[in-house]
């Protein structure tokens, strides 16, 4: 799915699994595995903070969607 917002393109793909893992060392960052229907892998790392505020704004938009 794309979606064209204020000139911008953003494709949403849909996830078939994914996989979290904190390197020994360096325990500040998330790393971030999706597995998408196409089987295609995102990976992304991030603070363990923003991991965190992440993890909060998703529980949010969850709630909203029930």
């Amino acid at each position: 799915m794309a979606n064209d917002d204020q000139g911008e393109q953003h494709i949403f793909h849909a996830v078939a699994g994914f996989r979290t893992s904190i390197p020994p060392d360096r325990p500040d960052l998330l790393l971030f595995e999706l597995k998408t229907t196409d089987a295609g892998i995102i990976r992304l790392s991030m603070t363990t903070e923003s991991a965190m505020i992440f993890g909060q704004e998703v529980q949010k938009a969850a709630a909203s969607q029930s």
